[in-house]
C-alpha cells in the first residue's frame, strides 16, 4: 500500500501541477493549514483503500468502495448547500441496491463453495 500510495501521489501531482500553475495564487496561512490537513486526511483514506484492497475480496471491497459517491452528496449538502436532485436519488438507491445484491450474492457463492469442498473431501 505504501508503494502505491507514493507512486499515486506522484502521478496526481505530476498530472495537476501544469493547470495548477496557470492559475496559482500563494495560499494564506489558514488555507495553507486547510491544503495540509486535506493533503493528509486524504492520504491517510487512499492508503486505508489499498489496504483493504490488499487483505479484503475485491468483490465486497469494490461495492462499499463506491459508498464514496453517497458521502459526497451527503458533503456536498452540509457544506456547500447542494439540494440532490432526482438523477442523484436514482443513482443513490441504484448504488445501495447493487452493493447489497453484490455482497450477498458474494456471500451465497462463497458458502456454495464451502459446500461443494465439504462434499468432495468426503469423497
Amino acid at each position: 500500500p505504501v508503494t502505491l500510495l507514493f507512486w499515486f501521489t506522484l502521478a496526481s501531482a505530476a498530472g495537476t501541477s501544469a493547470p495548477a500553475l496557470a492559475v496559482w495564487q500563494m495560499p494564506t496561512l489558514v488555507q495553507m493549514a486547510w491544503l495540509v490537513a486535506v493533503g493528509v486526511l486524504a492520504s491517510a483514506a487512499q492508503y486505508c483503500i489499498f489496504r483493504a484492497y490488499q487483505i479484503g475480496e475485491a468483490t465486497v471491497v469494490s461495492p462499499v468502495d463506491y459508498t464514496q459517491l453517497l458521502w459526497a452528496g451527503v458533503i456536498g449538502n452540509i457544506f456547500f448547500a447542494e439540494a440532490p436532485d432526482s438523477s442523484m436519488l436514482a443513482g443513490a438507491v441504484l448504488i445501495i441496491a447493487s452493493t447489497f445484491y453484490i455482497l450477498r450474492h458474494g456471500a451465497r457463492a462463497k458458502s456454495a463453495a464451502a459446500t461443494a469442498e465439504a462434499i468432495l473431501t468426503e469423497i
